[in-house]
């Protein structure tokens, strides 16, 4: 199918339902989920719709993604799984065993739980969902304490950055609520886990973004750090993107 009839058919599907995911229009057109992504990018651009986390909804195109468009982790979880795995399997490898290391809270980061809770490190962190899947861990763990926000299931507020400035890390491992490659900057969504994030990055040798395609050029209320800021930026590998800074590590 040609791009403009996928872009009609994304837009009828949408008029008809509200809202749409990406899963399934990939699976109506028999075609990749990144070129669907691709394709909803594109469209918030000419002011066709709004993109939301896993699709988008009806809109007026390109607006500022808040607090109150994100959706709960917990759901988050559950969209790109594979994707997210696939991009912690090789986060996991730049990690060397002794390092002390900062696990940001976010949906893209908790399944490195399942990769590191064997290694011999040293691991901050701020998530509790990352908390909760380690079993048996043989890692030193500490979570930081302060305001609980369970929307996204971290700690966060002025005793957890106080806590985290105590701390120094070989690398710290960072997730957005997007990044835009035209303006080259990562953002949040709101501003205490921005807080967190900057505290880390500063307290960190080296500091690593990590998102899926889902993220690419998702503008939100709070920035983080120009992208060419970090070491690396993790992401699924996708094609025709423009504008994608050099220190991409395409998974």
């Amino acid at each position: 199918m040609l791009q403009n009839d996928r872009y009609d058919f994304i837009l009828n599907l949408l008029k008809q339902n509200k809202s749409i995911q990406v899963k399934e229009i990939a699976s109506l057109l028999n075609i990749s989920e990144s070129t669907i992504r691709r394709d909803l990018i594109n469209l918030e651009k000419e002011g066709k719709l709004n993109r939301v986390h896993g699709g988008a909804i009806l809109g007026e195109g390109m607006t500022i993604y808040n607090q109150s468009k994100e959706i709960k982790i917990s759901d988050r979880t559950l969209v790109n799984i594979d994707i997210k795995l696939k991009i912690a399997q090789e986060v996991s490898k730049n990690i060397q065993d002794g390092q002390c290391i900062f696990i940001d809270g976010g949906s893209s980061l908790a399944p490195l739980a399942d990769l590191l809770a064997h290694r011999d490190i040293n691991i901050v962190t701020n998530s509790i969902l990352f908390l909760q899947r380690l079993e048996n861990s043989f890692a030193n763990v500490y979570c930081l304490g302060g305001d609980y926000l369970d929307k996204y299931q971290m700690t966060m507020g002025p005793i957890a950055t106080a806590q985290l400035s105590t701390f120094n890390f070989d690398a710290a491992y960072i997730s957005c609520a997007g990044v835009s490659f035209e303006n080259n900057m990562g953002y949040t969504a709101e501003i205490g886990t921005n807080v967190i994030k900057q505290q880390a990055k500063r307290q960190a040798l080296h500091s690593y973004l990590i998102i899926d395609d889902s993220k690419i050029e998702m503008i939100g209320f709070c920035t983080i750090d120009k992208l060419d800021a970090f070491d690396k930026i993790y992401c699924n590998k996708i094609d025709d993107i423009e504008n994608a800074p050099e220190n991409m590590v395409w998974v």
